[in-house]
């Protein structure tokens, strides 16, 4: 079965359009717990850059989220200012180190690595043999 794409003259959706708006209208509760969960994430966030940027520029390395999260959990229990994480749901705290984390939340601070090209993985449909140095393609019936 060949699917159609919305807009093109075979498709039976051509020319129709619809969105949807939502607004959150939150109770006064809600609103705090809302902003609570956005605080923290900011906080962590924050909280995993500078440890980030502080062990790039010691020894060229990047945390991952798990050991930022490892960090994290060791500190929230010796610190007694950061009592307030547990208002918050754990999800928050391990989003904000994911988006720490290289290449997702880094390639804007050092834009310079992001532009680096990588080399490109191939998939073993593209990938040539070779016997002798010549070039085979592989027959069709075999995998």
């Amino acid at each position: 079965m060949k699917l159609q794409q919305a807009g093109s003259p075979r498709s039976p959706l051509r020319g129709v359009l619809q969105a949807y708006r939502y607004a959150l209208d939150p109770t006064p509760t809600q609103e705090r717990r809302l902003r609570s969960h956005a605080g923290a994430a900011r906080f962590a966030w924050n909280w995993a850059l500078t440890r980030v940027k502080a062990r790039y520029e010691a020894e060229k390395k990047w945390y991952s989220a798990e050991e930022l999260q490892r960090l994290w959990n060791v500190e929230k229990k010796t610190k007694p200012d950061l009592a307030w994480w547990q208002e918050n749901s754990k999800c928050v705290y391990q989003e904000a180190f994911r988006n720490c984390q290289w290449p997702s939340g880094m390639t804007r601070l050092w834009p310079t690595q992001s532009r680096q090209r990588r080399p490109r993985a191939t998939s073993p449909s593209t990938t040539l043999l070779t016997v002798g140095g010549e070039p085979v393609q592989p027959s069709a019936g075999t995998s």
